[in-house]
């Protein structure tokens, strides 16, 4: 997915602001790689990587407005990436079960009350089964 942080993007007051994520449920649980912005703190401006199972829970620091980030599931190996300088990295990685995945993006604005606009651009599924639902 690539993704650029437009209008709005300021150090909030509190919490933090996704300013691009992207994440997968796979048999019940969630994983999310995000473009976010703190309120404070050595690393305001990081690429995020998170699991609800606990075991992701990986951050970089950088400051780019616009790149791209993905997922690339391998059996159950799901690696969490992100570009930057037309070089891709891993941020973290996962074991996941075999069961299909739903993939959802979006922005968000978490306890930061400050509003910003996330532009998404050139989303794939690369393989398998695709089905959409709104």
């Amino acid at each position: 997915m690539d993704f650029e942080v437009g209008e709005g993007w300021s150090r909030p007051a509190t919490d933090h602001l996704d300013g691009a994520f992207i994440g997968v449920h796979i048999a019940g649980q969630g994983y999310q790689i995000a473009r976010l912005r703190r309120a404070g703190g050595s690393n305001e401006n990081v690429f995020y990587a998170w699991s609800s199972t606990g075991e992701v829970n990986d951050e970089v620091p950088s400051n780019i407005k616009a790149g791209r980030v993905r997922f690339i599931r391998v059996g159950t190996t799901l690696a969490f990436l992100y570009n930057v300088e037309d070089e891709w990295r891993v941020l973290a990685s996962a074991v996941v079960p075999m069961s299909p995945a739903e993939v959802y993006m979006g922005n968000a604005s978490i306890n930061a009350s400050q509003a910003f606009t996330t532009y998404f651009d050139n989303f794939h599924i690369n393989s398998g089964l695709t089905t959409y639902r709104q």
